[in-house]
């Protein structure tokens, strides 16, 4: 999506994320971040409880910040950084996006955004799940 975003040009975008094929966590950057635990047992886990933890109450404050330009693009910065730590591109992407999107005051396509991360947090919740039991 370029910019000026119109809505329905992200509309449909978002439309196509999920069934991207792309997996909600990349394999190669969550073997490289597990290689820390040699040095720091349990260091991944307690980084996917912190993500856990830590990313819903952000969301929660995103909704809150639609008249908050500055406020908004902080909270997309700060998931997008949690996200690049376990190669969670997809995410990654999409905080990305209402990064770049807050500053214009395009609140129906940042509300839009907002509620595409939720439900790709949902997918990058279960992926590092899934690892951890694997582990």
């Amino acid at each position: 999506v370029t910019k000026p975003v119109r809505q329905i040009e992200l509309k449909a975008a978002l439309e196509k994320a999920p069934n991207s094929g792309v997996e909600p966590v990349d394999a190669t950057s969550l073997a490289n971040l597990c290689e820390l635990e040699a040095d720091a047992p349990g260091i991944v886990s307690e980084l996917i409880d912190s993500f856990k933890e830590s990313t819903p109450k952000l969301l929660s404050q995103a909704w809150h910040a639609f008249d908050k330009p500055r406020e908004l693009s902080a909270i997309a910065h700060t998931i997008k950084g949690s996200c690049s730590n376990f190669g969670a591109r997809p995410m990654e992407a999409l905080c990305l996006q209402l990064e770049h999107l807050a500053p214009t005051g395009g609140s129906d396509a940042a509300r839009d955004l907002v509620a595409a991360i939720e439900r790709e947090f949902v997918n990058v919740s279960s992926a590092l799940e899934d690892h951890r039991a694997r582990t």
